[in-house]
């Protein structure tokens, strides 16, 4: 195996040990904690995160590891996750190449906007079951939420770009060098 085959491996075991205890954190202790109402979507901010730095391809296929845990970890509505987080990739995905990034806006948007399609697909899946839900939820958790979660991004992701630019700059001269 080459040398960045070898890297790039390395990386999604990381990352998806990362996404994996993203989400048995979610599923188990936070699941039971909430402020004001709100509850912070870890796995969703690491989607919307790594989609922004390493495209669609990548984001979705992260998206559907942490969606199958939550999924697993919740035990309602088995596909429900995976379905949310996997649009919020392909549609983060789909804008990647045409904004800015290094911008604090462009990942806090993406989460704040990811948050409400994500969180707007279980309202939707819930009322098709017949579930009522009132529009406080709508209004006051939802967007709440997605403020939360887009303040918990711009923490994320700009760790998450200095490590990409850090093993990219090694990368690179490793390659000069050999």
């Amino acid at each position: 195996m080459a040398k960045t085959q070898e890297r790039d491996y390395l990386q999604w075991c990381v990352l998806v040990g990362v996404t994996i205890f993203a989400a048995l954190l979610q599923g188990s202790l936070l699941h039971w904690w909430s402020f004001l109402g709100i509850k912070l979507d870890l796995v969703l901010v690491l989607v919307a995160s790594f989609t922004l730095l390493r495209g669609r391809r990548d984001g979705v296929l992260l998206a559907a590891v942490g969606g199958v845990l939550l999924d697993v970890l919740s035990g309602r509505y088995l596909g429900l996750h995976v379905l949310g987080k996997t649009v919020v990739a392909c549609l983060i995905g789909l804008v990647r190449d045409v904004v800015y990034k290094e911008n604090y806006l462009v990942p806090f948007l993406a989460t704040f906007l990811g948050t409400l399609v994500d969180q707007g697909i279980y309202v939707f899946i819930a009322r098709l079951s017949g579930l009522t839900i009132g529009s406080e939820i709508m209004g006051n958790v939802l967007v709440s939420a997605a403020f939360f979660n887009s303040l918990l991004t711009l923490c994320v992701y700009f760790r998450l770009a200095a490590l990409e630019r850090f093993l990219r700059k090694r990368e690179g001269a490793e390659r000069r060098l050999s």
